[in-house]
């Protein structure tokens, strides 16, 4: 299973490439019989403004969740199905770069630079000067939080 930790700035050039991280692309599955084809989806954030990306499985866990947790043709079901919707396939090339499509750009305000930003089973891709206010919410809120683990790690 997949684990996305680490913050990771890298440039955009002008036709929207941009490299996954090296420590991200390794946690991705290989989709290729010759190895070195690494693919996953991206869509915007349903509650932050920068992107989500996450591989196959993940998507699969959220449609999952989605045909659970609503009744068909409800106005939640509606609401959630807007992730799978909005979500894109995307692969990574020999060398890890990626397109990043135009209006996820625009989405998330990325012009020159990406931040990718490991969220444990998934990572999220912003622009580096909107995650810095984002970020820094994010810690004050974490401030005296705890998390209870069991022996071998999970939850107590």
């Amino acid at each position: 299973m997949a684990l996305f930790t680490g913050n990771f700035e890298n440039k955009v050039d002008g036709k929207g490439r941009v490299s996954l991280p090296a420590s991200f692309r390794d946690e991705l599955p290989d989709r290729s019989a010759g190895g070195g084809q690494r693919s996953f989806y991206i869509f915007p954030s349903p509650t932050a403004p920068g992107l989500e990306a996450a591989d196959a499985g993940f998507i699969e866990r959220i449609a999952e969740a989605i045909e659970t947790q609503t009744e068909l043709f409800s106005p939640e079901e509606e609401a959630l199905s807007q992730i799978i919707a909005n979500a894109l396939p995307v692969a990574c090339d020999s060398t890890g770069r990626f397109v990043l499509p135009p209006r996820f750009q625009e989405a998330a305000q990325i012009k020159d630079k990406a931040l990718f930003v490991g969220k444990i089973r998934r990572f999220q891709i912003w622009s580096p000067a909107v995650y810095a206010g984002v970020a820094a919410e994010a810690q004050e809120r974490a401030k005296g939080l705890t998390l209870k683990m069991g022996p071998s790690g999970g939850a107590a």
